[in-house]
């Protein structure tokens, strides 16, 4: 993760690096905008298709030996998106910077890159590459996805009771997650996550809430391979038979925790979304930094999360649960009704 002022101004230097994150201090000289730091994780290494997974099991969600299997793949076209979803944040990357994250050569790198840039998808800069507007003519069809539209008032809600960040997941692939929608907080240091950005279910507080819903199959398949999974931080589970004792308190009190396995320097709780089958279709987040969110805090949070996760899930079709009573006592606000009032 990067932890940092948020002025673009401001020069940075490095003070962490460890775990797959690192934190960055950023000292900004700026006196009309003042301090003002973020936290935020680091543009992971293996992105779109160039899925951690192939380094462990030899395929990567249909490939096999680093080839798709479907014969109507068509190869180039894959690695021409690889490229471009190797942009995960605003800041310009060389062909060297992509070949590293999207694992192939300069070579390849270039002809993609030349390809996205004549079609107008990035723009060629002194310092890199980077992604244009023309990307964002893609957004309003992700925002007319029924979940978000749904999901949008109740995490404006969340977001304003908490004053910290929230996230909306759906799970992708069998075994991923992809962030569709992020609120950030207003506060000065908070966690920045990222549209779009995929991880796997075993870290995190929104993946580990639907992991300990999803079917006995799924759950088996990613425990008989965790670890070899990746480990985000140094606090990540990479225990098959303490991250399932996990899960099990997970289901017995209906949402996650998530204690800086996923993100150095963050913490928070999340709780899954339901389909009209009462499967786990996504989940939401809340989550901030270490030094905010106390232990207090996540026992207050836990429950509210879980109520507005099944206040999403009953617009959604879910019907309920028609055995168990409610998890939690208090109501769930009405998307713009303070809690308590």
């Amino acid at each position: 993760m990067r932890v940092g002022f948020s002025c673009s101004d401001s020069p940075s230097r490095e003070i962490f690096n460890g775990g797959g994150s690192e934190i960055v201090m950023m000292e900004s000289p700026c006196r009309r905008h003042g301090p003002s730091v973020t936290i935020e994780r680091a543009p992971p290494r293996v992105v779109g298709h160039q899925c951690m997974a192939r380094s462990m099991t030899g395929r990567c969600r249909g490939r096999q030996g680093g080839q798709m299997v479907s014969r109507y793949t068509i190869q180039s076209a894959v690695k021409v998106l690889d490229t471009l979803f190797a942009f995960t944040s605003p800041d310009p990357l060389t062909v060297d910077e992509l070949g590293t994250r999207t694992h192939q050569s300069r070579n390849q790198v270039f002809r993609c890159i030349k390809t996205l840039h004549e079609y107008g998808l990035v723009a060629d800069r002194e310092d890199g590459y980077v992604l244009t507007p023309m990307a964002l003519r893609l957004m309003p069809s992700i925002r007319r996805d029924p979940i978000v539209m749904v999901a949008e008032p109740y995490l404006r809600t969340l977001q304003e009771q908490t004053d910290e960040t929230v996230n909306l997941v759906v799970r992708w692939q069998a075994r991923e997650t992809i962030t569709l929608t992020t609120l950030p907080s207003r506060h000065a240091i908070r966690l920045v996550s990222q549209v779009g950005q995929v991880s796997f279910l075993h870290a995190g507080a929104t993946p580990k809430a639907m992991l300990a819903f999803l079917e006995s199959s799924v759950q088996a398949d990613v425990l008989r391979e965790l670890p070899q999974y990746p480990r985000y931080t140094p606090y990540t589970e990479l225990n098959p038979e303490r991250l399932r004792a996990e899960l099990s308190v997970i289901r017995h009190r209906g949402y996650s925790i998530s204690d800086q396995d996923f993100e150095m320097g963050g913490r928070g709780v999340g709780a899954p979304i339901w389909d009209r089958h009462s499967q786990p279709i996504a989940g939401i987040s809340v989550g901030g930094p270490v030094h905010r969110v106390t232990d207090e805090t996540l026992a207050t949070w836990g429950p509210l999360i879980v109520q507005v996760a099944e206040a999403i899930s009953t617009e959604m079709g879910w019907p309920g649960r028609p055995t168990n009573p409610p998890r939690v006592q208090q109501n769930i606000p009405h998307p713009g009704v303070p809690v308590g009032k």
